[in-house]
C-alpha cells in the first residue's frame, strides 16, 4: 500500500510546475493558545489522493505540545504562462 501511494505523487519537477490551491479544512482542533514570539512546527502526512486532488492530516507543536491538529486537502493546478 505505501509503495503504492508513493509512486502515485508527482515528480518534484512535476511539482514545481503547479502550484497547490487549499480546498478545505476538517476536524480542526485548537488545543492551546499560540502567542507572538513562539515557534509553531507543523507536521503532515498525505493520506490519499484523488486525481490531482490530494487529501492530508496534520499537527502544529509549540514547545512539543501539541497545539492544533486537523485534516486538510489542497489541488495541484498547473501553473499558466
Amino acid at each position: 500500500m505505501g509503495l503504492e501511494f508513493v509512486n502515485k505523487l508527482p515528480s518534484p519537477q512535476e511539482i514545481r510546475e503547479q502550484f497547490p490551491l487549499p480546498t478545505g479544512l476538517d476536524r480542526v482542533k485548537f488545543k492551546q493558545v499560540v502567542r507572538p514570539g513562539d515557534t509553531i512546527e507543523f507536521t503532515c502526512s498525505l493520506v490519499k489522493t484523488r486525481g490531482p486532488f490530494y487529501f492530508a492530516e496534520g499537527k502544529g507543536r509549540v514547545n512539543g505540545k501539541v497545539c492544533v491538529s486537523g485534516e486538510f486537502s489542497f489541488a495541484l493546478i498547473p501553473n499558466e504562462g
